[in-house]
């Protein structure tokens, strides 16, 4: 029977350390990113000098801006996040008849001094512990903030285009098209059992034309044969939403992620992420992430 597992990681830019935990064996690995690649010292310099040669450059260095300061201005978070999956596996090595798969599985994620973790993870309905996830059908983290970091960091040497305007859910919307090398790429990585490795991705940028928030971003890697995952594809659609109290921010609240993998022939594997009950962290609430509980698999 196959057993892939498969698992999208968007390591967090930190500046120094980013310490990954396993799920599966509880030993921490280590992934260095050197603060000047990472981290510009002057974010809106950086961005203005990035979007400088696109056009609707005032739209893409806001949001340039907006992704690489969201880490360290985004307060302590809490949400729901429920990920309703669908897979496939094969009966036996020699039968190529699918066997269906499909569950829900739902957990309390904070986002806490630049971490994500997630605790209460339910799994159809019954308590479950967070490293359990890992041992079936796809994986992806990091939509709290990691995700847009990823594509504006230095280190990642981003390719921009304005792509064009069109309507998005009724609200008139820029598109810019971007690209990120295989050779620059230093934080997003695709993971299947102990292989790891940095794709060549692209996608697009749905920013309001109005205010240049952020409304949809779609990531694609490159076709990759032979390797364990050959191809992904997500799209996540961002909204201003209320904190419980008075504010509001730009939060992710839904994603799609489509994750394809080889064996004989491409079968592919469909999580459909939706992001709820979004709140700060009140004075009264206490609560105590367990470091075991990381939202990510080691990517070294």
């Amino acid at each position: 029977m196959r057993h892939l597992i498969l698992a999208i990681c968007l390591l967090p830019i930190t500046g120094a350390l980013s310490v990954q935990q396993d799920p599966a064996q509880n030993t921490p690995s280590e992934q260095v990113l050197q603060s000047d690649e990472s981290q510009p010292p002057d974010i809106t310099g950086y961005c203005s000098n990035l979007a400088s040669a696109s056009e609707g450059s005032p739209a893409l260095a806001t949001v340039c801006a907006f992704a690489l300061s969201q880490p360290a201005k985004l307060p302590d978070i809490i949400c729901e996040r429920v990920t309703r999956r669908s897979w496939q596996t094969k009966a036996s090595e020699v039968d190529l008849d699918d066997i269906n798969h499909s569950d829900v599985i739902a957990a309390q994620v904070t986002y806490r001094d630049g971490q994500e973790y997630e605790d209460n993870v339910r799994v159809d309905g019954k308590p479950s512990d967070a490293a359990s996830r890992w041992s079936s059908g796809a994986w992806s983290n990091g939509e709290f903030a990691s995700s847009l970091s990823t594509i504006f960091a230095p280190s990642s040497r981003p390719e921009f285009r304005f792509h064009r305007e069109e309507r998005l859910h009724s609200i008139r919307a820029i598109v810019f098209d971007f690209r990120v090398s295989a050779g620059n790429n230093k934080l997003y990585c695709l993971r299947s059992a102990d292989k790891a490795w940095f794709p060549e991705f692209s996608g697009k940028l749905w920013l309001d034309k109005t205010d240049f928030r952020l409304l949809r971003l779609e990531r694609e890697t490159s076709h990759m044969p032979g390797k364990p995952i050959t191809r992904v594809r997500s799209t996540t659609d961002y909204s201003l939403v209320p904190l419980g109290d008075g504010t509001k921010m730009v939060l992710p609240t839904h994603a799609d992620v489509l994750v394809c993998g080889s064996y004989a022939v491409e079968s592919c594997d469909r999580n459909i992420v939706t992001f709820s009950h979004w709140q700060k962290f009140r004075a009264k609430t206490k609560i105590i992430p367990n470091p075991n509980n990381r939202s990510f698999p080691n990517c070294q």
